[in-house]
Order: structure tokens, then C-alpha cells, then sequence
């Protein structure tokens, strides 16, 4: 989802995220092996889960309001077991295992000051890092196949990314070729020439022909073939389907098999354009 200002919806797990979670783990340990700290380890289980759920929540909104609460609760925590284990560490030595677990509480609470600032400004698009690969045969045919081969105005996708940019192509090669564009998370990428025949895999993993850094893509997302009247488009079983986008709104091509003259493909918040043939 794309913010107001342009920039990306804070999603899934980021170091300030992974930090707030194991400062946590780590308070809650200290805090029982303290035995003096037993108490605090509540409250150090409570910064833990707060920051379990800041990673799991996708809500711009609630993500904001549990890394919120997540602040002082590590703040809260830090402050009272550093004077607790600093005035039982003269009479009891495990008192310094509680000082450890305050350290990292107060850890905790800089990276939820942070996580709480990136989710409200959201992710900047040009961290993006997606690429191309190479391009590969077509995969084995899917279980079950749906060919849409009516290419009317409520079928047809509508074409809009990056049509002021052109592929020239061989001489005697219109028509046998067509070109892909791709907007990995708000960043453009520049068009991918393509001949009839040839597929190309969509996704985040390394070997795929074309890259995406989107957290919401699946490793091995959608594979994509050109023939020569058109477009062949097959969902690989994701956890986010691909999405055919048309003025008529949004088709889902969950696990299935479609057929399109041209349109664009929605990936989490990726964009594939598919140009017509021979453009």
C-alpha cells in the first residue's frame, strides 16, 4: 500500500523491529536468572510481545499504536530494574544479571523510538533493490488452467506505466517480440525486451529472471510467457496472488492460468506491465 507522501506501508520485520524483539527475550532472561528480577520479567514479557506484534501486524495504524506502547514499557522497565539491580548487586551479586536485563530494556526502547518513527513516515521506495535475471523456458504446465481468450475492454488490462518508452527491435522482427516493464516498490526499472516464447519468472528469489526486493512477493511469484497473440500469465501458488488490474477493477490469478493481449500484473506493491506485441 502507498502512503500520501509517496512512500511505502512499513511492513514485516526490519532490524529496529528484530532489535525491539530481542531486547526483549533478552530482558525476560536475565530479569528470572536474576531471581531479584522476577518481577520485572512481566513487564519485560509484555515489551516482548508488543514487539512480536509490531512485526506481525501489517495496519500502518496498529503497528504505530503497539510500537507506541512498546516504548514505555522497555523505558519503565529499564529505568526501575538499573536502580533495583544497582542497589542489590552490594548485597546480593546477582543483582548484576539484572543490570544486564536493563541495559537491555533501554536498548529496547531506542528501537522502538525508531520503529515507532519509520512506521509513520513509511519505507523509502528507493531502497528498493530488485533486478533482472535471466530468462528461462516455460515451467511445467499448471494443475488447473483457465484461458481467458476474450480480449474486450472489461478482460483487457489497461496499459499505462512506462508507455512513452520504446524497444527497438531487428529488422523483421515486429510482431515476435514485446517488452515487460517493472515498478519494483515504487522504483522503475527499465523496460526488458522479450521474444515469443521465452518466459520469465517473477519473485524474490535470486535466480529469478525478474527480481523483486517486495516483501509481499512470494520467492517464486508468477511465471510469465509471451506467445504470438499475446500474453500467458501463471500464478506459482502465492501467499498475496498476482492480480490482473483493469479499469473494471482488480482479477485475482490465484494458482490458476490467464490469457491477456496485454495489461499490468500487481505484486504486492510491484507493478509488471505487459506491452502488446510487436510495441
Amino acid at each position: 500500500m502507498y502512503m500520501p507522501n509517496g512512500r511505502l506501508q512499513r511492513e514485516g520485520w526490519h532490524p529496529a523491529t528484530i532489535g525491539m524483539l530481542v531486547c526483549g527475550i533478552v530482558a525476560i532472561l536475565f530479569c528470572i536468572v536474576s531471581l531479584v528480577g522476577i518481577y520485572f520479567s512481566l513487564w519485560a514479557f509484555e515489551a516482548t510481545i508488543l514487539s512480536l506484534l509490531v512485526g506481525l501486524i501489517r495496519h500502518r495504524v496498529w503497528r504505530a499504536i503497539c510500537a507506541g506502547f512498546a516504548i514505555p514499557s522497555f523505558l519503565f522497565l529499564g529505568f526501575f530494574s538499573f536502580f533495583v539491580g544497582l542497589l542489590t548487586t552490594f548485597v546480593f551479586g546477582l543483582g548484576l544479571l539484572l543490570l544486564v536485563g536493563s541495559i537491555a530494556a533501554i536498548a529496547g526502547t531506542v528501537f522502538a523510538i525508531v520503529e515507532l518513527v519509520n512506521t509513520i513516515n513509511g519505507d523509502d521506495p528507493a531502497g528498493a533493490r530488485g533486478g533482472y535475471g535471466a530468462a528461462g523456458a516455460w515451467g511445467q504446465p499448471a494443475q488447473q488452467i483457465i484461458i481467458n481468450n476474450n480480449n474486450s475492454a472489461q478482460n483487457s488490462a489497461q496499459v499505462g506505466n512506462n508507455d512513452n518508452r520504446r524497444v527497438t527491435y531487428p529488422a523483421g522482427s515486429q510482431g515476435s517480440g514485446a517488452r515487460v516493464g517493472v515498478i519494483d516498490c515504487g522504483r522503475p526499472l527499465p523496460d526488458l525486451p522479450i521474444r515469443a516464447g521465452q518466459a520469465l519468472l517473477a519473485g524474490r528469489d535470486a535466480a529469478a529472471s525478474v527480481r523483486l526486493s517486495d516483501p509481499r512477493a512470494s520467492r517464486r511469484h508468477v511465471e510469465i510467457m509471451l506467445d504470438g497473440n499475446g500474453w500467458i500469465v501463471r500464478d506459482l501458488g502465492s501467499v498475496n496472488p498476482t492480480r490482473i488490474l483493469s479499469p473494471y477493477g482488480e482479477q485475482e490469478v490465484a494458482g490458476t492460468v490467464r490469457r491477456v493481449s496485454h495489461g499490468q500484473l500487481a505484486i504486492g506493491n510491484s507493478i509488471i506491465t505487459l506491452y502488446p506485441p510487436g510495441s
